[in-house]
């Protein structure tokens, strides 16, 4: 028996509009007798697509293995249909190509042959890079398509096996791509992917210059620079701002160094596997370990450094009095208001602000909150927090940008207040 058309076409787009973005809503529609009519007729599903893809899945079996209309589909309207036609097309090189060549993420839905098409694959990394860890194992192996995908995306070398990237030939193809950057170049491309800096020739990794430029992102990536450069006090004291733990990778000679050692223990962080604050002191040297003014910070940032000292040490007068010393230096007040909008003049000047700051070397343990609706405890782990440490200032949710207004006081003093700047 055939169903009955109850609704035009017109009132079932305007349903597959209201459920666009309530997923379940959209699948229990989809799945009625009165949206059910409509899973054969291609003009209104391909208008019905185009407002949410899933409504792919529940097209006609003659629908999901019509190539003609597939095509349409991945040319008019939305390339992860692909992952709901029928097995034949998904192992059609024509659609396949069709598809990856927009959206390289199509691969992963292709079949098991076409995953190991050569031709395929190039096609797919030429439109994402990260289509890479959807080909085949051994295609996921061939240097020429790895440095292929590197060019499209830098970051695609994270999914590459580490035993291909240590090879001799991936080195050689790899490094004929650096040759024909000039520095800048360089730059631009390991900013965002900084641990690719392994991968770059012996005499890059020694050249001051580049690696001065890229220093305000190396954090451990130190570990990567030559041993020259993991002795040059001025790009070590760069990526320790980053990173406090860098100071693992500097040399010896930096590592008993007071001013290098207290710039790595001011620049810890909060991540999943716990709090780091004030945990460099693991890596600097027996004589800086035993430093009051450098137990004393360390102490200060997290209790937890008391693991790495002496314990007779906090019981002495002197611990106590570089404690309150620097308490004295260090004890800032911060009031925070935040404020939903988009106003990008306010962002710029927020960010400059931040910079000033330097609000991730400040002993968190001491900052005071003046607004008393919201704890530090409580601030510092959500997503806002994150973001401000590291000088983005703003937190997208909701499709909104939150800003801060900051007040800094220091020693009774107001040092930064971003209401009073332009």
């Amino acid at each position: 028996m055939t169903n009955k058309i109850t609704m035009t076409k017109e009132e079932f787009l305007t349903q597959i509009e209201k459920y666009k973005w309530d997923l379940n809503g959209l699948v229990s529609y989809l799945k009625i007798d009165e949206a059910k009519v409509f899973s054969s007729d291609s003009e209104t599903l391909l208008a019905a697509i185009a407002i949410h893809e899933r409504v792919f899945e529940f097209a006609s079996h003659e629908l999901k293995s019509d190539k003609e209309f597939v095509k349409r589909v991945l040319n008019e309207v939305r390339v992860r249909i692909l992952r709901y036609v029928s097995d034949n097309l998904k192992n059609d090189k024509e659609v396949l190509m069709a598809a990856v060549s927009m959206n390289g993420g199509a691969l992963q839905y292709a079949s098991q042959g076409l995953k190991a098409d050569k031709e395929v694959v190039a096609a797919a990394i030429k439109s994402s890079g990260f289509a890479l860890q959807y080909a085949s194992s051994e295609l996921q192996s061939d240097v020429d398509l790895i440095c292929d995908a590197y060019t499209t995306h830098s970051a695609s070398l994270k999914s590459v096996n580490q035993n291909i990237l240590s090879s001799e030939a991936f080195k050689k193809k790899f490094h004929s791509i650096i040759s024909k950057m000039d520095k800048r170049e360089i730059k631009q491309n390991f900013i965002n992917d900084i641990e690719n800096i392994e991968y770059l020739p012996d005499h890059l990794k020694n050249d001051k210059e580049l690696i001065l430029g890229l220093a305000d992102y190396l954090g451990l990536a130190l570990r990567f620079v030559s041993d020259d450069l993991k002795n040059d006090k001025e790009i070590v004291l760069k990526a320790l701002k980053t990173d406090g733990l860098a100071l693992q990778y500097a040399s010896n000679n930096l590592k008993n160094n007071k001013d290098v050692v207290l710039e790595a223990i001011k620049n810890g962080k909060h991540t999943l596997e716990g709090d780091e604050r004030g945990m460099a002191i693991e890596f600097a040297s027996s004589d800086l370990k035993s430093d009051i003014d450098v137990i004393a910070l360390a102490y200060q940032m997290n209790e937890k450094t008391k693991q790495f000292v002496s314990s007779e040490i906090y019981e002495s007068s002197e611990f106590k009095e570089a404690f309150d010393r620097i308490s004295i230096i260090e004890d800032d007040q911060i009031e925070f208001t935040l404020i939903a909008g988009n106003d990008e003049q306010y962002s710029n000047t927020l960010n400059g602000s931040a910079q000033e700051l330097n609000i991730i070397s400040f002993p968190l343990s001491n900052i005071k909150f003046l607004d008393e609706e919201r704890k530090f405890e409580d601030f510092k782990h959500d997503t806002c927090w994150d973001e401000f440490t590291s000088y983005h200032g703003s937190s997208e949710e909701y499709g909104e940008t939150t800003y801060y207004k900051i007040k800094v006081i220091r020693n009774n003093k107001v040092i930064v207040d971003t209401n009073n700047l332009n």
